[in-house]
């Protein structure tokens, strides 16, 4: 599996009330590589795709345990930047203060970024979530979500200023219109349109919404995802991404469960219609909280991390064109700290 770099790689981050998380993405060389935490400790190892001996390898710059510097939960996010700099972004999600860090080429070392999100990003007190990427104008931003209020703020890099600062559109709160508990993830479909899913974790309900220059505000979408996309209850995540044909996409997965299907957007129908692979019903093979991360590696191969954070225990999976499935890897991960 060869290099590529996708424009929307901006997969997302994932946290629930176990420990051990992932977060695969390629850095600013185009190599594969995955930031694995523990969301209680703060710790992270960043991995790389070792091409030499065909299997991930620990990096030789890391972040520093407990990178916000106060007590709560971690969760991490890896991107590229508007430079096409390798960042993470660092939160505690218990109470929302965050640190930018860059990879600082000169010290070959994560510095922290000189502009950084405020304390407080959402105005109010609650579990937060937060989702870097650049938008249809190759801004730099983040859409910070509480997920308990269901208030939301989108960032953007200020360039004048070099800071972040509001972006002049928002999201509605409670995006979904129910009670529960809520994210936004943003993307760029596969007409390079500024879009967020946002979604109810408890109910599944979600709603698609897209940037519309006529109105300069987000916009409910003209298609949407059924209310129940697994088929099941439980903890319900969406990951939308574009898939290695550039077709838009999204994942959806239920982490308690362990089940997930895949969608499409079908353009001849004007829908989401499930895709013709799938991943299979018990993808790690143990049981636990399950997370899924879809992302085109090195070769431009649609490939979905599954990660048991309550185990460690993962399994990445790649897009067969042979037989036209989802297949294990041949190289994996460690089980997880």
């Amino acid at each position: 599996m060869k290099k590529f770099l996708s424009l929307i790689l901006l997969v997302a981050p994932f946290y629930g009330m176990s420990q051990r998380q992932a977060s695969p993405y390629l850095d600013q060389d185009g190599l594969e590589c995955i930031l694995t935490w523990n969301e209680t400790s703060g710790s992270s190892v960043l991995y790389f795709y070792q091409s030499s001996t065909e299997s991930f390898a620990e990096a030789p710059y890391q972040l520093s345990a407990a990178p916000t510097g106060d007590a709560g939960t971690y969760a991490f996010a890896p991107y590229l930047d508007q430079d096409g700099l390798e960042c993470v972004l660092a939160w505690n999600t218990t109470t929302g203060k965050s640190k930018l860090f860059f990879y600082q080429a000169s010290t070959k070392t994560f510095e922290a970024a000189p502009y950084q999100l405020p304390e407080n990003p959402t105005g109010d007190a609650g579990k937060f979530y937060m989702e870097p990427y650049l938008d249809q104008d190759g801004l730099e931003c983040v859409m910070v979500t509480n997920t308990t209020s269901g208030v939301s703020k989108l960032y953007f890099y200020q360039s004048s200023t070099k800071t972040f600062e509001l972006a002049p559109y928002q999201l509605p709160a409670k995006p979904t219109g129910d009670e529960g508990t809520f994210y936004a993830m943003p993307y760029l479909d596969q007409d390079g349109i500024e879009c967020v899913f946002a979604y109810n974790s408890k109910t599944g309900k979600s709603v698609l919404y897209y940037y519309s220059v006529d109105t300069k505000a987000f916009e409910k979408s003209p298609y949407q995802l059924g209310s129940l996309p697994t088929g099941d209850t439980g903890e319900i995540h969406l990951r939308p991404y574009l898939d290695q044909d550039g077709l838009e996409c999204v994942l959806a997965f239920n982490a308690t469960t362990g089940s997930s299907k895949l969608y499409f957007y079908q353009a001849s129908t004007k829908t989401f219609e499930a895709a013709p692979y799938q991943l299979p019903a018990n993808p790690t093979g143990d049981t636990g909280k399950i997370y899924f991360a879809p992302y085109l590696d090195q070769d431009g191969l649609e490939c979905v991390l599954v990660c048991n954070s309550t185990t460690g225990k993962s399994v990445l999976y790649f897009y067969q064109t042979s037989t036209k499935e989802f297949a294990p890897a041949p190289y994996q991960l460690n089980t997880l700290n």
